[in-house]
């Protein structure tokens, strides 16, 4: 499927820019990256305070559905994915904002389970989340760019459809009507102005609204290309780093094998040292990820719409952006499930109700008089990372006493209940192969 992305990804450099010490010396130009990412020349610009990632701020807008009654345009069905994984990046992998200073606007849901858990993993840790109508947006995007301190970095990320209508470009919000473009929209122009308004000089730009359109004809409609209107809003901007997903007259697309757009992909592999640049070694710099991000989608277009000329994407990298650190290769990705923790153990005992150990006892004695007739005890282990319950990661309960009575490989267990007095002990596996003992006294 086709899409126009406008600002989906605006939060990478700023952490690594305060880990480094501040700004980078501005040096000369770097060479124009392959394909039309030209950096433009670079202004001085005073050291940034040392980065405080409390003082960072983000919004990340994904607009996936539009009210049918209200337009034909079509739905994007990766475009809440896009937002969530990359508020998921930069606040729990890279950890460049607290989880707290995060605001997403959605319009519908995510479409893979990752996303899903990654917004539970985000809201359980004070990540707030709030509709994507374009009143929402003008006033989230205003509240959080005079939330980000001077020594914080803000991120600004948009993925749904954007037009360009008599040298104006728009975001498309949720509750975009045709014929009400300028009253159910948000302009470009507007929104740059309100994010290099921020007190921070750390700022990252993902522009992901291009979407071609063909609901409306058999052709793409026109006004869905990325404009020059545009492209020279792009080139006064005063933001640190802009990336766009697209370059003048060109779209930008879905990728169905990874359930994200094939812009979003891209960063989120680049910043995660994964897939083709897995062998990076060395620091990613704000040039190289445009440059990276640049040559994935080019290649990927390449691959799947040969026929279009304006190829990859458009980046705007200001000051001393280009030179700012990003991310370090190689480096772990946190897995939920090798850093999960044991959350509870939920006992269904039947007559004597369901009861929860916690693990700081991890023991439970229950009164065979309270069990009647019961046969079997059964529960099952609920596991939590960052503050969220897991559902997908592997659990694996035996006993200790009875080798190889229980050889699960879910988290629910199922044990026979003793004719007298007796000690149950169990052991939960999961994640990288820790365990905790579970001792259930029956008497």
């Amino acid at each position: 499927m086709q899409r126009t992305h406008l600002a989906r990804f605006l939060a990478v450099w700023a952490a690594f820019l305060a880990l480094a010490g501040g700004a980078a010396a501005p040096a000369s130009p770097p060479k124009a990256p392959s394909r039309g990412v030209v950096p433009l020349p670079q202004k001085q610009v005073q050291a940034s305070p040392a980065f405080d990632r409390s003082q960072s701020a983000g919004i990340f807008v994904g607009v996936r559905s539009y009210d049918p009654q209200q337009t034909n345009l079509s739905e994007l069905p990766y475009a809440v994915d896009d937002a969530i994984d990359l508020a998921y990046l930069f606040a729990l992998e890279l950890r460049l904002v607290e989880p707290s200073r995060v605001r997403l606007l959605l319009a519908g849901g995510p479409y893979k389970p990752e996303s899903a858990q990654n917004l539970l993993f985000l809201t359980s840790n004070g990540a707030t989340v709030y509709s994507a109508d374009h009143s929402s947006i003008i006033q989230q995007l205003g509240i959080q760019a005079s939330q980000a301190g001077a020594a914080g970095l803000f991120v600004v990320a948009f993925a749904g459809h954007g037009v360009s209508e008599h040298g104006v470009d728009y975001l498309l919000a949720s509750d975009f009507a045709d014929g009400r473009l300028a009253k159910t929209s948000v302009k470009v122009h507007e929104a740059l102005e309100t994010i290099t308004g921020a007190k921070t000089t750390r700022r990252i730009v993902f522009l992901d609204s291009c979407r071609a359109v063909q609901a409306r004809g058999p052709v793409p409609d026109s006004r869905f290309v990325m404009s020059e209107e545009l492209a020279l809003a792009l080139a006064l901007s005063e933001g640190d780093v802009i990336l766009s997903a697209s370059r003048p007259h060109g779209f930008a697309y879905d990728d169905n094998d990874r359930k994200n757009g094939v812009f979003t992909a891209a960063v989120l592999d680049v910043l995660r040292c994964q897939r083709e640049f897995q062998d990076f070694q060395g620091t990613i710099r704000a040039g190289q990820l445009a440059a990276f991000v640049h040559q994935r989608v080019d290649a990927w277009e390449q691959v799947h719409h040969a026929e279009i000329q304006a190829r990859g994407i458009e980046s705007r990298l200001a000051g001393g952006a280009a030179n700012l650190p990003l991310a370090q290769c190689p480096r772990e990705i946190p897995s939920p499930c090798d850093e999960a923790q044991l959350d509870f153990v939920e006992i269904n005992a039947g007559p004597a109700g369901v009861r929860r150990i916690d693990p700081s006892s991890t023991e439970l004695t229950l009164s065979l008089q309270e069990l009647g007739s019961l046969k079997n005890l059964t529960g099952r282990a609920s596991l939590s990372w960052h503050g969220a319950r897991i559902e997908s990661c592997p659990c694996r309960w035996s006993r200790l006493d009875e080798p190889n009575v229980i050889d699960s490989s879910s988290c629910i267990f199922s044990v026979p209940v003793p004719q007298g007095p007796a000690a149950i002990a169990l052991r939960l596996e999961w994640g990288d192969g820790s365990s905790t003992p579970i001792l259930l006294q029956l008497k």
